[in-house]
């Protein structure tokens, strides 16, 4: 009997992090990582979302630009548009009716859909923080009230065992 099979892989850590935008933040956040991480070879964007209420005024935007200074995988053209070195797009995704509240609207981005990854090689020295902008369709940073979600899959040199 030779027991339990096991295979090495790299160490992957889950990252979730959240903030409420208001008009005074200029479309920019910077994240600090309670934990830096060493050697990171992939970021995986799991989920992406971003929520605005009707006094948000987030009618007529069709999409959001997400710049991750640490992470820019994106290639674009030679315009002005901010897709060029962006990490991911944030598609319109519904607008729901809260029932007299007001309608809100969400925008997201999953991995099965939009696949968005970055491989590091050589694997990154660390990544202790993530300097996020937020453009709106129209390219200028965002200076509407709303709340962005990221759930980041990090990978990195350091092996686990795993049955």
């Amino acid at each position: 009997n030779k027991g339990l099979k096991s295979q090495l892989i790299n160490r992957p850590y889950k990252l979730v992090v959240s903030y409420d935008f208001t008009s005074s933040d200029n479309g920019e956040h910077r994240f600090e990582l309670n934990k830096p991480l060493k050697d990171v070879v992939s970021v995986k964007l799991q989920k992406a979302f971003i929520s605005g209420t009707t006094s948000s005024n987030l009618s007529g935007i069709d999409y959001f630009i997400l710049h991750i200074d640490e992470l820019s995988k994106n290639y674009g053209d030679n315009t002005t548009n901010k897709f060029a070195s962006s990490f991911a797009i944030l598609d319109n995704h519904m607008v729901a009716d809260n029932s007299g509240s007001g309608s809100k609207n969400y925008y997201k981005n999953v991995f099965n859909e939009n696949g968005d990854i970055e491989y590091f090689d050589p694997p990154k020295n660390v990544l202790a923080r993530l300097n996020v902008k937020l453009f709106k369709d129209n390219n200028s940073l965002n200076d509407k009230t709303l709340t962005l979600r990221l759930e980041l899959l990090i990978e990195t040199k350091e092996k686990l065992k795993v049955y």
